[in-house]
């Protein structure tokens, strides 16, 4: 192909829309678990809810269901994509709704609707898998199938789910009571009305035992939602 030239030329962008931000610090009890909300921050496509968690805490918090109610109108988290993020101590997370950047409502709420809890002394599980029993117990769920095929355990789990949830149980890692390392090779789960079914494989070891670590909980609905009054822009 026959080169006719070089052309340059200049694109000039009017300046980006910034974030309008509300800072709160404002500390809230729910289900006896201490949360931090920190601040807000509305961009032109979404919002991001910054929270922290008290050390204190009994349970970790592995997600929290908001919306922003802006004249009677909801605007809740995104069903796909990411929801929320949180590092690694679980001290801090920051959840994404749908951004109302352009609208200019009388009145604004923030509502947190739901949590997700996690017992932190709960939050490993001792498997026996030749019993097929879990300690400690579970409230919502329970070790429903044990197969063994040589080397390896088929586990299926059976757990209490609302709404049309769906989600990864455990962590990718597990060990054996000898403290030995593994990762499990096959995952997956499947739901029918309320209740959800984990599917995985693990090693089957001398022992006998696995200890699995849970990672995520089902959604709790708050009977009495905690409404968050937001300044007008």
């Amino acid at each position: 192909m026959e080169d006719v030239g070089n052309f340059s030329f200049n694109i000039e962008f009017n300046e980006f829309a910034k974030p309008i931000e509300y800072e709160f610090n404002q500390e809230h009890i729910i289900m006896g678990q201490i949360i931090t909300l920190k601040e807000m921050k509305v961009y032109p496509t979404g919002t991001e809810v910054s929270f922290e968690f008290s050390e204190e805490n009994s349970a970790w918090i592995k997600g929290l269901d908001l919306a922003v109610e802006s004249e009677g109108t909801q605007m809740y988290s995104g069903r796909n994509g990411i929801t929320s993020t949180y590092d690694e101590t679980n001290s801090h997370m920051n959840v994404y709704i749908q951004s109302d950047y352009f609208a200019e409502p009388k009145e604004q709420n923030l509502i947190i609707k739901g949590i997700r809890l996690l017992e932190k002394d709960k939050e490993f599980i001792t498997v026996d898998l030749e019993k097929g029993i879990i300690s400690p117990e579970i409230e919502g769920m329970r070790l429903s199938k044990v197969s063994r095929r040589g080397q390896k355990a088929d586990l299926t789990f059976s757990t209490n789910v609302s709404d049309d949830e769906c989600f990864g149980v455990f962590a990718p890692n597990y060990k054996d009571s000898e403290g030995k390392s593994y990762e499990i090779k096959s995952e997956g789960s499947s739901r029918r009305d309320s209740e959800m079914e984990t599917y995985l494989t693990v090693e089957y070891p001398e022992s006998g035992v696995v200890i699995l670590q849970r990672s995520l909980t089902p959604k709790i609905f708050l009977k009495e939602p905690i409404k968050i009054p937001l300044p007008i822009k």
